[in-house]
């Protein structure tokens, strides 16, 4: 059977906001398939100027790739947005923006942390602007070319905190923990911001948004979120200058999406109080446990959770009967379409 967009959304949909429902989505995101057109490093573009010629890259390769994938009824979202790097959840307040591996870097815009007074959300700020044209530029094109606009997501109060003052940071949770929980309220009001200048430029789907990472979000609901300072300090510093500012920023919504890296897993007991984050996507590390095996550890927090995360062919099929019962959203690439399909026929399984 070949790919529906309209029964993928639906099985998604239902996935995502029946509580009752359990079992595993799959989504093909490789499988050997024919050279794609390259889309330019980010660093040969002038954003300012060039957004639509990277968006354009961005349209083409995509158009090349659903053509390839129409072979497989996975449960696959064609969904669009900008990737012009880490510096989109943070450069519009302040500071600059370099290029490189195509991706962007922040660099910190205070260098006491004191200075956080001084710091402004500009939408006018050049690497941002970019972002939300791009944004635009695909919901404008969305309709002709049947895909979804999705969210770009964004930072946490911590993430952003970070961002803005570099890993000094950490000595400031020490050494000024009171100028830190000043900075972090204001980089919750930050974090709320960049998502209400997005929601305008995405898709509403089945009454819902598509968030960052290309899954279906209820309304009134915020993510991605990222939490990846959660890696760097220990439960204790996140429970005083995480937890609280990132559980703020969800209280007037009613669903998150929450990424979350298998270095930072000590943190996960924390993270799980916060009842409103309803999807969590497990990123693996290197030298670290793998998303599965960190799956497997914290199981007892993801209880009526959905976790999404990267699964490898033989990953799934040892862990099928792990995953009866619960709520999986799983991301494969494989070698070829023959070891895709074998992989959709396990998950259809369980």
């Amino acid at each position: 059977m070949p790919y529906d967009r309209e029964r993928s959304i639906q099985r998604n949909v239902r996935f995502m906001s029946d509580p009752g429902v359990r079992g595993a989505l799959i989504r093909v995101n490789g499988f050997g398939a024919p050279d794609l057109p390259a889309v330019d490093a980010l660093e040969t573009f002038d954003l300012g100027r060039e957004i639509g010629r990277y968006c354009d890259q961005v349209l083409e390769r995509y158009l090349r790739f659903r053509e390839a994938h129409d072979q497989f009824d996975d449960d696959w979202i064609p969904a669009l947005k900008p990737y012009l790097g880490i510096a989109e959840h943070t450069c519009f307040l302040g500071g600059e923006v370099s290029y490189g591996g195509n991706t962007s870097y922040h660099h910190p815009a205070i260098n006491d942390i004191n200075d956080w007074k001084r710091l402004r959300a500009d939408i006018n700020t050049p690497h941002y602007k970019a972002l939300l044209e791009g944004m635009a530029y695909f919901k404008s094109k969305s309709a002709s070319y049947d895909f979804y606009a999705a969210l770009r997501g964004g930072d946490g109060p911590m993430d952003i905190a970070n961002a803005v003052r570099g890993n000094d940071l950490l000595y400031d949770f020490y050494d000024d923990p009171e100028t830190v929980e000043e900075l972090m309220d204001f980089c919750t009001g930050a974090a709320d911001w960049t998502f209400k200048n997005q929601y305008p430029l995405a898709s509403v789907v089945c009454g819902g948004y598509i968030s960052g990472m290309t899954t279906w979000m209820p309304a009134n609901s915020i993510g991605h979120l990222s939490e990846d300072a959660s890696c760097l300090c220990s439960p204790a510093m996140y429970e005083k200058f995480g937890l609280p500012y990132t559980a703020k920023l969800l209280e007037p919504y009613d669903y998150a999406m929450m990424h979350v890296h298998s270095l930072g897993r000590a943190c996960l007991p924390l993270i799980a109080k916060m009842d409103k984050i309803g999807t969590y996507q497990l990123s693996s590390d290197p030298n670290q446990p793998e998303a599965i095996d960190v799956y497997r550890q914290y199981e007892y927090l993801f209880e009526n959770k959905v976790v999404m995360l990267d699964m490898t062919p033989s990953q799934i099929k040892d862990s099928l009967g792990f995953l009866k019962g619960r709520k999986t959203i799983i991301n494969i690439e494989t070698e070829s379409a023959l070891e895709a399909q074998k992989a959709i026929d396990m998950v259809r399984g369980i």
